[in-house]
Parts: C-alpha cells; sequence; structure tokens
C-alpha cells in the first residue's frame, strides 16, 4: 500500500499506459507511483479521494482491473449463534437496527457442500463495539463471534484468479466449470452432454440421457465424462439435430463431439429452421431491409386478435395476405388504422 494506507490497483493492459496516464492526469488523479506486474500496471494513489476518482473512471471507460477493499470500507464481520435456522434475515436486521446498529448487514450462513441453510448467520458492520453490548436477539440468547479466517488464499469467483475478490474485481468473467469466458451461473451443460434443473435454488445437473440428476458437487467436466462413461458404455445413438451452436457442434469439446466418441456411426445434422435463420442474416441490405418491414406489419397485424380476424375473412389461404390478391386490402387495413410509417413501407417500389 506504499505506506499511505491506501490499496492498489492493477490495471490490465500495458500497451496503452501512455494515454491511459494523460488521461488521468487530465481528471487531476494524483498518485505515487505506477509499477508493470506481469501484464497489468499497479497504480498506487496518494489519497482514498484519488482512489475512488481512478475506479470510478476506469469502470466509466470499462478497463479491466482489480483492486482492494479501502480500510474505512471495510465491515466487522460477526457469526450469530443461537437462532433458530428459519428465523427470517429481515427480522434479525431490524431487531439490531432497533438495538443502535444502523448499518447492519444480515445473511444466512450455508453448507459449502449442501449449500442448505444453517443455523448460523453472518452480520456485518463498522461498529463492533455497540454489537459486543447485545445479549439477545428476538428475545433470545445470542453470541457473537468473529468469522474465522479461511486457512485457504482467497479467490476471485468472478476471474477464477487468486489473491482478490470479486467484490472489487472487474476483470473478464471465467466459469469455473468449463474455464470458458462466461459467468459459472449461465454455463451450459449440454455441450458435457448434460442439461440443469432448479431444486431449491440451486441448478443440478441432469443427464441428457439417462434422466439422472447429480449432486451440485458434480458440476465439473471430469465428472460428466466419469458419468457418460460408467453410465453408459455401450451408448447407441443415431442422430442428433442442433442448433449449430459451439457447445454443440465444436469439433474439440461439443456435443456431437462427445457423443461421437461413444456412439462413431452418429450423424449429427444442423436444424433447418436455425439454418434459415442464419441465412436471413446474410441477405443484402435492400431485401434485409424488405423482410423486416414485413415481419413489422405482420406483427403489427397478428398482435390483436380482431385485427387478426378482419385479415383472413376474404382470404381463403392466410398465408397469402401479403400476395398481389391482397395487396389493396392491406392497404385499406392500414389507412383505416392510421399505420402511416407501415403505409409507407408497404407503398415503396423497393418492398413491391
Amino acid at each position: 500500500m506504499a505506506g499511505t494506507g491506501v490499496p492498489p490497483i492493477n490495471i490490465e493492459g500495458t500497451a496503452d499506459w501512455s494515454s491511459l496516464s494523460r488521461m488521468m492526469n487530465s481528471k487531476g488523479i494524483q498518485f505515487s507511483k505506477a509499477r508493470t506486474a506481469g501484464t497489468s500496471v499497479m497504480v498506487f494513489t496518494n489519497t482514498p479521494a484519488d482512489y475512488r476518482q481512478l475506479v470510478a473512471l476506469l469502470e466509466s471507460i470499462k478497463r479491466p482491473f482489480f483492486t482492494y477493499q479501502l480500510k474505512e470500507d471495510r465491515m466487522d464481520q460477526r457469526v450469530i449463534r443461537g437462532l433458530p435456522r428459519e428465523m427470517s434475515v429481515n427480522d434479525i436486521k431490524e431487531d439490531l437496527v432497533s438495538q443502535g446498529i444502523a448499518d447492519a448487514e444480515v445473511q444466512q450462513m450455508t453448507s459449502r457442500t449442501t449449500k442448505k441453510p444453517l443455523p448460523l448467520f453472518l452480520v456485518k458492520t463498522k461498529m463492533p463495539e455497540k454489537l459486543a453490548e447485545i445479549q439477545r436477539l428476538a428475545m433470545l440468547t445470542v453470541s457473537f463471534e468473529r468469522k474465522k479466517k479461511s486457512s485457504e488464499p482467497s479467490q476471485c469467483y468472478r476471474c477464477q484468479r487468486y489473491g482478490h475478490t470479486q467484490r472489487n474485481c472487474r476483470l473478464a468473467e471465467r466459469c469455473v466449470k468449463c474455464g470458458e469466458d462466461h459467468n459459472s451461473t449461465s454455463c451450459n451443460y449440454v455441450k458435457f452432454g448434460f442439461t440443469f434443473i432448479e431444486k431449491d435454488e440451486l441448478q443440478l445437473p441432469q443427464c441428457v440421457i439417462c434422466m439422472i440428476v447429480l449432486s451440485n458437487y458434480s458440476m465439473r467436466p471430469n465428472r460428466f465424462e466419469r458419468h457418460l462413461k460408467q453410465q453408459h458404455p455401450t451408448l447407441k445413438l443415431i442422430g442428433l439435430c442442433t442448433d449449430g451452436a459451439p457447445a454443440m457442434t465444436g469439433v474439440r469439446s461439443g456435443l456431437a463431439k462427445k457423443l461421437r466418441e461413444k456412439s462413431p456411426a452418429m450423424v449429427s445434422t444442423h436444424c433447418v429452421i436455425h439454418r434459415q435463420a442464419l441465412a436471413s442474416k446474410t441477405l443484402p441490405q435492400e431485401v434485409r431491409q424488405t423482410l423486416d418491414s414485413a415481419i413489422r406489419i405482420v406483427n403489427s397485424i397478428k398482435s390483436s386478435a380482431l385485427n387478426s380476424r378482419s385479415r383472413y375473412a376474404s382470404c381463403p389461404k392466410p398465408t397469402c395476405w401479403l400476395a398481389y390478391e391482397l395487396e389493396g386490402k392491406v392497404i385499406i387495413f392500414l389507412e383505416f388504422k392510421e399505420k402511416h410509417d407501415f403505409l409507407t413501407m408497404f407503398k415503396n417500389d423497393t418492398f413491391q
């Protein structure tokens, strides 16, 4: 902390440090020193105000960085014992506030393995002295214990690096389950041959072949592969139709690749509907604009049941309403509804 009590800020990337330092000077951000640390630059600001200003600047330009919490912002953490598991967190907080702990933050602790709630509650506050004077909550005798520090090094659950926490991390997200660049909560289990179900507010992996639900602890690629190897050693599949996403068709770790290792004769196909949707994205600009205009007109008419019935009333084939035989009726309908923007698009020579 360079003797100032202000934690350093590790800014990812060193190539554009000159332009970034000039930007900091223009904003009046003072720092005592800056030095390279691998692929990042470690900046030591002079005061907490400079620290906050630099953090705000980096967040505004969406620059990846990580730092540590200011000492003045740190909150003392105590564990409350003596309360029932079913106790409401809001009731505990209200009781603490009524006894003078105005900044109390309360959360219920959960088991590391089962993720089930425990009869323990964690309270964070900047007034630990007042907290030590409290003996009862909800008319029950309670005790406050200092939260034990973990013997393991701190790890960020955002970027999965060690030495800092996710609260002060703005680096790129990395999934702890598959190692790809996305949040762990949105990990796609399908590429491992699994989907997931929600149970007690938890995501549990479910095999797409046998529909067996595994435990939360099993959400790792090697455990997925072990399940496929042990439970489905003679997997017999003849075909797989997917939407063409990399998680499905990836040549190295896609679902089709994983299943083909078990069933070499399996044929993987790309869904025709998805292929049509992809093909429409590469249409020429004029054709694309015409297609978008037609879709907007269709959606406008189909948004109302009354509009839809009036459109179909004189047409035996519902799919022909934008054809030449209904062109005049569509124009009359748009004029009656005063859809002037749609009417302009429909009468355009390009649309015709």
